[in-house]
């Protein structure tokens, strides 16, 4: 427990204020950065896009360096950032700074106004129905516990150090993800827009998914199971994999779905499922077989060996951006049509550099669920925090 008996219960008003500096003189070499409501992210401190300032801008609002942005249009957006350059922004953008840094410390703020409190504040405190605005005047009069300077040092080395890890965590996904790009482009791109002009590096050969994989394989015979799993398409994650299956009497819903087994590949056929990147490993399923929405492609590889490559390669989004060309039917219904996986060429590598290929892949794809799994406990770990350190107690 955080021993709060020395906090002083105080206004926003009396510790924070809003600055409305602002300027026409551009360009200034001073101001780098022009920045408005949509170069702010919802829960995110930091702001990752601007603009340059030039002549044309609307935007006068001077911020420095340290102080804090927080978005007073449609607030319950929660976009708040820490300015980390000099800039001008947004007159639908406050700039908030220390009336008294001896009171309040001045990187302490942004967390002030992160709590579940504040932001119930602002919600009931916000006039207009389509883009509601919530304003300084009414800010003034919100209340929260101000800890005794002495100890704001600390509190904010503890919260800057979880937004540390966190802001790591992103750099490390971010390089995953570029990774990742490179290396699809290396191995699935197909240069030019038929057999003759691509380029097709020694070894390697020409050929169709079609090649690797049964598309749409028959129910096994003589399955004498009476249970299976029952997968739809909102139990695909977004790392490929299926979460939550239902566990269903076989024979009551054999007709009308899609089958597969253990080891089969899925691929959503159906926009925006398909360009949303749907497409999983069937594992661990009721008795290895189940059943599912009949908006999947089920791909079963001619060789085990070649699952990860094939889910590599199908989950890529140069495969995917190749599928969306070939989709047929009327706009939110469109599908992708079975020919794509029979006539769309691919470069085919030998069996041994397409298991290093889908090793290589599937490594990636963990790095990458592990690192936004990180970002995600980060960041609750900073909520709960925050919420912990000022929340109101009811005061509002």
């Amino acid at each position: 427990m955080i021993n709060k008996a020395s906090w002083e219960r105080v206004r926003f008003g009396d510790v924070i204020e809003s600055l409305n500096k602002t300027t026409k003189h551009f360009p200034n070499e001073s101001l780098e950065a022009l920045v408005a409501l949509d170069d702010m992210d919802s829960g995110e401190l930091h702001i990752s896009r601007w603009s340059k300032p030039n002549l044309e801008t609307s935007f006068s609002k001077i911020f420095r360096e340290g102080q804090t942005l927080f978005a007073k249009r449609r607030a319950y957006q929660k976009k708040i950032a820490v300015a980390h350059l000099d800039g001008i922004c947004s007159g639908d953008i406050l700039v908030f700074d220390s009336k008294n840094p001896q009171r309040l410390q001045q990187n302490l703020i942004p967390f002030t106004c992160m709590t579940e409190d504040f932001y119930r504040f602002v919600e009931a405190n916000s006039q207009g129905s389509l883009s509601p605005r919530v304003s300084m005047s009414a800010l003034n009069k919100y209340k929260f516990l101000l800890p005794p300077i002495d100890e704001q040092e600390h509190i904010a080395e503890v919260l800057w150090a979880v937004d540390i890890a966190s802001q790591k965590y992103v750099n490390v996904l971010d390089s995953t993800h570029s990774l990742r790009n490179s290396l699809e482009a290396k191995y699935f791109v197909s240069y030019g827009a038929n057999r003759d002009e691509m380029y097709v590096p020694q070894g390697w050969t020409l050929g169709y998914l079609s090649d690797l994989v049964q598309i749409n394989p028959p129910v096994t015979n003589n399955l004498t199971c009476k249970y299976a799993s029952f997968v739809s398409m909102d139990m695909i994650d977004t790392y490929g994999k299926i979460t939550n299956p239902q566990t269903v009497a076989f024979n009551n819903h054999r007709k009308g779905y899609t089958y597969f087994e253990d080891g089969d590949i899925l691929f959503a056929k159906i926009t925006p499922c398909m360009e949303n990147g749907k497409g999983a490993i069937a594992r661990e399923l009721v008795n290895g077989i189940a059943l599912g929405s009949t908006e999947f492609y089920v791909m079963r590889p001619l060789n085990i060996y070649d699952t990860d490559y094939i889910f590599a390669l199908i989950m890529s989004r140069i495969y995917r951006h190749g599928a969306r060309h070939w989709m047929q039917g009327s706009a939110g219904q469109k599908r992708v049509p079975r020919d794509f996986f029979t006539k769309s060429v691919i470069r085919i590598p030998p069996i041994d550099e397409r298991i290093y290929i889908g090793e290589v892949f599937t490594a990636l794809f963990n790095s990458i669920e592990k690192a936004e799994q990180s970002i995600i406990s980060s960041k609750r770990m900073l909520h709960d925090l925050i919420n912990k350190f000022f929340s109101c107690g009811g005061a509002n």
